[in-house]
């Protein structure tokens, strides 16, 4: 093989591996943090076991407010009183893009109670899927959206002051 030969294969090699590297990247950015309902029961059941073993620096840190730095340490509300939660049910599953929805149904202890558990109330649980994975609670932006979303619905309920029907 003459010079020019081995500086082609090289060339080759090197556009080849590039190429290769470049699919294998674009691949795992479009597939690999796809939003799953596995992936999102398998945290659900990590957030709400934290609360029932009482574990508030876990559920702090999967609280989606606390990843974007909307939420200190000192602000995550702790359960009233000595209510103590003794079980939960994931009921429905709803994913719409990046927010999901789950239907939770919570068992607790009063101590007036004698100890007795209680079925609680059930409650929506809302997730927001961050940086490839799901964190409890919504984001800002759909914050942002549902304020403007109500806005705009005060603004259609008021009457028209100009007195045109």
């Amino acid at each position: 093989m003459n010079n020019l030969e081995n500086r082609m294969q090289k060339l080759f090699w090197i556009v080849g591996l590039g190429l290769i590297m470049a699919i294998l990247a674009a691949s795992a950015g479009c597939g690999g943090n796809k939003p799953t309902q596995e992936q999102l029961l398998k945290r659900a059941e990590a957030y709400w076991e934290a609360w029932h073993i009482n574990d508030l620096h876990t559920v702090y840190e999967m609280e989606a407010a606390a990843v974007e730095g909307r939420m200190r340490p000192d602000q995550l509300q702790r359960p009233s009183g000595r209510i103590r939660l003794v079980g939960y049910k994931f009921r429905d599953v709803k994913i719409e893009g990046d927010n999901a929805y789950i239907i939770v149904d919570r068992e607790i202890t009063i101590p007036e109670f004698e100890g007795k558990s209680v079925g609680g109330p059930s409650t929506i649980d809302r997730w927001t899927f961050i940086n490839g994975d799901w964190y409890h609670g919504v984001n800002a932006a759909s914050l942002e959206e549902a304020k403007d979303a109500e806005a705009e619905k005060a603004k259609d309920a008021e009457p028209d002051k100009t007195g045109k029907p």
